[in-house]
């Protein structure tokens, strides 16, 4: 009897394993369909757990007899299909499973690299061009209680530091979220803490606080904690909890009874527009110029993008002089630059900084065509290169000279006041932090990075302004020297081309 008893229990195992591998299966075929018809990023953080799982399962599928109760039951699977739900029920996502920095909270100059090993949150979805993080808890209500009644050991795993480590991706909820990222684990009892001290509140107001950090155009997103396996009222003590999670500032989402079941979307969306204002058509198609600020700050190379000739008349290469200029000429053949300023700059107020404007002045005198002239003193009509008495901003001479652009608004002249953390970028880092700045060749950011950049960009970070720039390496810098929530939009260079141009006529 006991060889039919053995018997039967391998047969449960060897189908309750290829369940799983079925589900793994299942998941792992959705997301290669998703990625065909349009790549998302980190997706493969996704994957790859589910790829070891179905590998380990098919293993133990091969060889019957080694499935053993425990490894079913250790499967990271649910997880990882809980945040595979999610996906489905989230609006436009932006990134899988992103690990962010947590800053210092001395406010002491830290490189990005250095501040992720000290200290990171997870993300399992960011989504509506970052205007919004998702926690995703794949415990069901039993099983929830009983780790907010510490009925289960806390390893600190949710705060692991790898970015590959699944065991980072999860959704346990530890209580060692110390500055150093080096805390100990341990068994949270319920005579340890009282209700508000339960380790999902701590956890609740460190990703608050990050969210603070990580601002998108100077607005914080949203942080939803996502409970798919938690539905409304199941649990006094349980539905005690959301509530309050609710009124610290996160959007809970808790699964319904109805089927198909309601959209993680459909409960975000509210808080989303109360920060970002309302989404809109523009918004829903991922337009940048909805979540840019009303008024926009203009780098030189921006302005001198609008003004060039090649952006509104394209010519041929050989109708161009200089490899630089032959070269943009290719791309404003195949992608024109004036849609794509059109959809950034239109219904904006503009600005340039007293620094920049000098910059572009000096340009306009040397370089600039006749045509680029008129579209500087449109652009200033207070201020003139040449003698011209022409109303260059009557509506006729508008057409002419912006072609398909819209007609954009006078620029105004702000003077250049840096905000402090962007000034501090020309200084020296600390002796203990040198080793963090050898690629940069002891600075905190690129060599490239100057006073100049400073100034532009600065005093929009000051004035809590959009910079729209051709420097599209300026985010990523900015970036990698730990300054988090900077707002910039970049877009292809167009240089003055007027001088250079050789179009027949007639």
């Amino acid at each position: 009897m006991n060889s039919d008893g053995e018997e039967s229990n391998t047969q449960d195992l060897v189908f309750a394993v290829n369940k799983l591998h079925e589900r793994c299966q299942y998941i792992l075929r959705d997301c290669t369909t998703r990625q065909d018809k349009q790549p998302l990023d980190g997706l493969y953080r996704l994957t790859q757990p589910l790829n070891a799982e179905s590998l380990f399962l098919e293993k133990l599928l091969n060889r019957p007899a080694t499935i053993k109760q425990k490894y079913i039951q250790s499967t990271n699977l649910s997880y990882l299909e809980a945040v595979h739900d999610a996906m489905m029920l989230t609006g436009p996502i932006t990134e899988v499973m992103r690990a962010v920095a947590v800053p210092p909270k001395n406010g002491q100059w830290m490189a990005l690299t250095t501040m992720l090993r000290r200290q990171s949150l997870k993300l399992d979805l960011v989504a509506e061009q970052e205007r919004v993080w998702i926690k995703v808890i794949a415990r069901n209500t039993k099983a929830f209680r009983h780790e907010m009644a510490g009925l289960e050991w806390d390893d600190g795993g949710s705060d692991s530091d790898s970015d590959d480590d699944v065991g980072g991706y999860n959704d346990n909820f530890s209580d060692n979220d110390s500055d150093s990222g080096d805390g100990m684990g341990g068994a949270v009892t319920s005579t340890s803490c009282s209700f508000d001290d339960l380790p999902i509140f701590k956890k609740a107001r460190s990703y608050l606080a990050c969210a603070q950090a990580h601002p998108v155009h100077y607005k914080v997103p949203v942080v939803v904690f996502a409970f798919m396996r938690i539905g409304y009222n199941q649990d006094p003590y349980v539905q005690r909890i959301m509530d309050r999670l609710a009124d610290m500032g996160i959007c809970v989402y808790l699964q319904n009874q109805d089927s198909p079941p309601l959209s993680i979307r459909t409960k975000y969306l509210p808080a989303v527009e109360r920060v970002f204002g309302d989404m809109g058509q523009s918004g829903l198609n991922g337009n940048s110029n909805a979540l840019t600020t009303s008024t926009l700050n203009l780098d030189v190379s921006t302005v001198l993008a609008m003004i060039s000739q090649l952006s509104h008349h394209p010519c041929g290469v050989d109708d161009i002089e200089g490899e630089a200029l032959q070269m943009q000429a290719t791309q404003q053949a195949t992608q024109p630059i004036l849609p794509v300023l059109e959809q950034i700059l239109g219904g904006k107020q503009l600005v340039m900084v007293q620094s920049a404007f000098d910059r572009l002045k000096s340009i306009m005198e040397v370089v600039a065509g006749p045509m680029e002239i008129q579209r500087y003193h449109y652009l200033f009509p207070t201020i003139r290169l040449t003698a011209s008495s022409n109303d260059d901003r009557n509506s006729a001479t508008a057409v002419s000279l912006w072609t398909t652009l819209t007609p954009p608004p006078a620029i105004s002249i702000l003077p250049d006041q840096p905000s402090t953390r962007f000034m501090q970028l020309l200084d020296p880092p600390l002796p203990k932090q040198s080793t963090a700045s050898k690629l940069n060749n002891g600075r905190k950011i690129r060599s490239r990075f100057s006073a100049f950049h400073a100034g532009i960009f600065g005093t929009a970070d000051h004035l809590q302004l959009t910079t729209i720039s051709a420097i599209q390496w300026m985010p990523s810098a900015l970036a990698e020297a730990g300054l988090l929530g900077t707002s910039i939009v970049t877009h292809p260079p167009r240089s003055l081309a007027e001088q250079k141009m050789h179009i027949k006529t007639g």
